[in-house]
């Protein structure tokens, strides 16, 4: 799941329960973060740690090659090499043992029940304290991946993981691209996931009501309200997508020019990141006309990942409008006992 499902999506049915702009604005931030920086980001862990074993292996095919040929001559320099290679194997495995961690715990990659893991991730929402930020907006992600990381030839099952970084078939959803993460393919889907986000964020706003700072007077909207706003920004969305770009001929730009005027030049090139920004878009301008309210767009929207030192540094802005800061050292103890638990590891 992308922007559109973990940020907006969270940020309006946040709203539209009846929690602040604030408040609603901080379960969208943390929901989208894991996204965001490298240390929680599933595709950067794999292709990192992909890189690595490849690096280790060469460095073993190295060895073999000093021990057949050098060893009669430089027996200290071969040693030398085999504690180094010794080091590495243990730095990578501690390494992969942190991306399965990241990846079941946070992304949902198990291979199990779909609908198991979606039960279990809302029972674990609804017994967590709705201003422990961290790992509220941590597991809402998690919710969100139990839909978006089922397969899309079987959505009752999720995709899986494996420890060996080299298996063709045990790659998330790599083979399916990022379809998997895209509302307007998956719509059934993407709605049992609302319905489910509304339940769980109304038993949040109960859990809240005597909290002034969280929740807001004014309007609120019943579910259906929030579903076919959510219909209209998906049909929008969708004549942006790669299967309605294909359908028109290429030298007719006519459809791109509301995406040239909106700054999205590369609207008919990227389809499928224009379909993303067009339905952030529209669920902004749809909060705006129904609940008058302004929502924040994600500050690291159009970024790529960082680390989480430089995520959490207050000179790079992607903090900004937060008000619930935490040290790097407070945020990593959170998230590890979270993911801990919620990986089974």
């Amino acid at each position: 799941m992308e922007e559109s499902g973990h940020y907006y999506t969270v940020y309006f049915v946040s709203l539209a329960v009846g929690f602040t702009n604030e408040r609603s604005h901080e379960y969208a931030f943390y929901t989208q973060m894991p996204d965001e920086v490298e240390e929680f980001d599933a595709a950067f862990l794999e292709k990192k740690q992909f890189k690595n074993a490849g690096k280790f292996h060469a460095a073993k095919q190295a060895l073999k090659i000093a021990y057949s040929q050098l060893f009669p001559f430089t027996p200290m320099g071969v040693g030398a090499l085999e504690e180094s290679l010794a080091r590495q194997e243990k730095i990578l495995a501690k390494a992969n043992q942190w991306r399965m961690i990241v990846e079941l715990g946070l992304h949902s990659l198990t291979g199990k029940s779909a609908k198991d893991e979606q039960d279990k991730t809302a029972k674990l929402l609804k017994s967590t304290k709705p201003d422990n930020m961290v790992r509220f907006g941590f597991l809402l992600h998690r919710y969100g991946d139990t839909f978006a990381h089922s397969r899309m030839d079987n959505p009752s099952k999720l995709y899986d993981t494996s420890e060996n970084i080299s298996s063709p078939t045990h790659r998330g959803h790599m083979l399916d691209g990022t379809h998997a993460d895209h509302p307007w393919e998956r719509e059934t889907l993407y709605f049992q996931y609302v319905e489910g986000l509304y339940d769980i964020l109304s038993t949040a706003k109960e859990k809240s009501r005597n909290d002034i700072g969280s929740t807001r007077r004014g309007k609120v909207l019943a579910l259906h309200e929030i579903k076919n706003t959510l219909k209209r920004a998906i049909n929008e969305a969708r004549m942006w997508s790669e299967n309605e770009i294909k359908n028109y001929n290429a030298i007719d730009t006519t459809r791109c020019k509301p995406a040239i005027a909106s700054g999205l030049f590369d609207a008919c090139k990227k389809p499928e990141e224009a379909a993303q920004l067009f339905f952030s878009e529209i669920i902004r301008r749809e909060v705006f006309f129904t609940l008058g309210i302004n929502i924040h767009s994600y500050t690291p929207e159009r970024n790529e990942t960082v680390s989480l030192k430089q995520f959490l540094d207050p000179k790079n802005g992607y903090m900004n409008g937060i008000s619930s800061a935490y040290s790097s050292e407070q945020l990593e103890k959170e998230i590890y006992k979270l993911l801990e638990e919620a990986s089974g590891k």
